[in-house]
C-alpha cells in the first residue's frame, strides 16, 4: 500500500517521507505548531506564537517572584504599546530616511521589482546591477553604494552564469580582484527553493553582510501550486521578503515577467504578470517596455521614498544595456498613432457633398440620410441639416411622392438640381 508523503503519526506529530513536500524536509518530524508556523508565517515561530495567543490559544506565562505586589497593582501604569507612537516620538526616533543602496531607486530594507517581457534581457541587466553595487559605480545613471551582492539564479546553469558575468565584467572594465569576493551566486536550477525555504537560511546569510539580494526569476521562487494572481498570497510573500530584508539589513530585487498582451497601453504599476499586490507591496517598481526602434527599451519606474524619475530609453549593445538620451521614450512599441483629424467641413460644403450622392433618378430622403451617414461619416442630425441647406441653396429639390408599391404611403423624394 502506498503511504502518504505527509502522514500524521502518534502524539500529534507529522512525519514527512517525500523530498517533494516543500517547505517540509524529507524524513523529518514536525509538531502541529511547527507545521502552522511554516505554512502560515514562513517559519517565523515568534510571530506564529504571537498570532495564536491573540486568537485565544494558550495563556501568557506569568513569572512568580514570590512577593505579593497586589497592593501596588491598582496604581500601576498600563503597559505602553511600543508600536503606537505619537508624532513627536515618531520624528524623534526616525529623523532620517534609510540609507540608499541605489540612489533614486532603492534603500536598505526595501524591495524592488524589475519587470520585462520574456527574453528581453532582464538577466543581463541585473548582472550589470550586481557589478555596479559590488564596485560602487553608477547603474543606468543611478549611483550605487558599494557592498556585497547575493544573486540567487534559479534559471541558469553555473557555467552560463560564469560566462555571462565574465562578458559583462569585461565590457565594463571591472577588475576581478576588486569585485571577486563581493558577488556571490547561488545557482538553484535543479534544486529550486521557494521564498519560505529561503527564510530558513537567513541566519546563515547574516554572516556575509549582503547589501543586496537579487532573485532571478521571481516566479520560480514562488511556492508550489501558488497562484500568482492571488493578491492575498502575493502580499504574504512580500511580507516574508520584508522580514528577511529587515533581518539581513539589506534590500531585495525581484526579477519578474510581464503578462501577455500589449503593454504599451498599461500604467506602470499594471505592468507585470500576476496580482496587483506585487507593485503595491514593492518600494520600487521598474518596468522595461519595447520601443518602436529595434534594440531599444523604455525604462520607467514608480518609487516610494525618492522623487519620481522620468522615463528613459536603454539601447542594447551586447552584452550591456546603456542609457540613450537621444531617443524619444514616448514612442513605445504597440502605441497606435492618432489618425489626423479630418478637417471639419461647414454645412455648405456638406450640402455639396451630399448632392453628389443623389442618383439621377432621385432617392428617398430617408435613404439619402442613411447613405450620408455611411459614406460621409456624418451623424443623422448633420445629414438632415445638410440636406435642408442643399435645398435652400438650390442644389437639391424635395417633393412628396406616392410609393408605387403602396399607394397609401407617401414619402419625400430628393432629386439633384441641374
Amino acid at each position: 500500500m502506498r503511504r502518504n508523503p505527509l502522514r500524521q503519526q502518534r502524539h500529534n506529530v507529522f512525519y514527512v517521507f517525500s523530498s517533494n513536500a516543500a517547505p517540509f524536509e524529507a524524513n523529518k518530524a514536525y509538531s502541529a505548531f511547527n507545521v502552522y508556523a511554516m505554512l502560515e508565517h514562513g517559519g517565523d515561530f515568534t510571530q506564529a506564537a504571537k498570532t495564536l495567543l491573540e486568537h485565544g490559544y494558550g495563556t501568557p506565562v506569568a513569572v512568580d517572584s514570590g512577593v505579593d505586589l497586589s497592593g501596588f497593582m491598582t496604581a500601576a501604569t498600563p503597559p505602553k504599546d511600543e508600536q503606537l507612537l505619537s508624532l513627536a516620538e515618531l520624528e524623534e526616533r526616525y529623523p532620517k530616511l534609510r540609507p540608499p543602496i541605489i540612489h533614486g531607486l532603492l534603500r536598505e530594507g526595501e524591495t524592488m521589482n524589475i519587470i520585462a517581457a520574456p527574453k528581453t534581457g532582464k538577466s543581463w541587466l541585473v548582472l550589470d546591477l550586481a557589478l555596479a553595487v559590488a564596485a560602487g559605480r553608477d547603474w543606468l545613471g543611478f549611483p550605487c553604494e558599494s557592498g556585497k551582492v547575493l544573486l540567487i539564479d534559479n534559471e541558469l546553469h553555473p557555467e552560463t552564469s560564469a560566462s555571462r558575468i565574465r562578458k559583462v565584467r569585461d565590457a565594463r572594465g571591472a577588475a576581478l580582484t576588486r569585485i571577486g569576493e563581493r558577488i556571490f551566486i547561488d545557482n538553484q536550477r535543479g534544486r529550486l527553493k521557494d521564498i519560505y525555504e529561503l527564510g530558513r537560511g537567513v541566519e546563515m546569510l547574516k554572516k556575509h553582510q549582503f547589501k543586496l539580494v537579487i532573485i532571478d526569476a521571481f516566479y520560480r521562487a514562488m511556492p508550489m501550486k501558488m497562484d500568482e494572481n492571488d493578491n492575498g498570497g502575493m502580499a504574504k510573500l512580500y511580507n516574508a521578503i520584508d522580514r528577511y530584508a529587515k533581518e539581513l539589513d539589506c534590500a531585495f530585487v525581484l526579477i519578474h515577467h510581464t503578462s501577455k498582451g500589449n503593454q504599451s497601453i498599461k500604467n506602470v504599476t499594471d505592468v507585470g504578470s500576476g496580482a496587483g499586490a506585487q507593485s503595491r507591496a514593492a518600494d520600487a517598481h521598474l518596468i522595461l517596455r519595447r520601443h518602436k526602434d529595434e534594440d531599444i527599451v523604455v525604462l520607467e519606474s514608480v518609487v516610494r521614498s525618492f522623487q519620481p524619475n522620468p522615463p528613459v530609453c536603454l539601447r542594447w549593445n551586447y552584452p550591456l544595456w546603456d542609457v540613450d538620451l537621444s531617443i524619444d521614450p514616448k514612442a513605445l512599441d504597440g502605441v497606435v498613432e492618432e489618425m489626423p483629424k479630418r478637417k471639419k467641413a461647414d454645412v455648405g460644403e456638406l450640402a455639396v457633398m451630399i448632392a453628389e450622392l443623389v442618383p439621377d433618378n432621385g432617392i428617398p430622403k430617408t435613404q439619402l440620410i442613411t447613405k450620408a451617414q455611411a459614406q460621409l461619416e456624418l451623424s443623422r442630425e448633420k445629414s438632415r441639416n445638410a440636406i435642408a441647406v442643399g435645398i435652400e441653396l438650390g442644389l437639391l429639390s424635395e417633393a412628396e411622392e406616392t410609393d408605387p408599391d403602396n399607394r397609401q404611403r407617401m414619402f419625400k423624394n430628393i432629386t439633384r438640381c441641374d
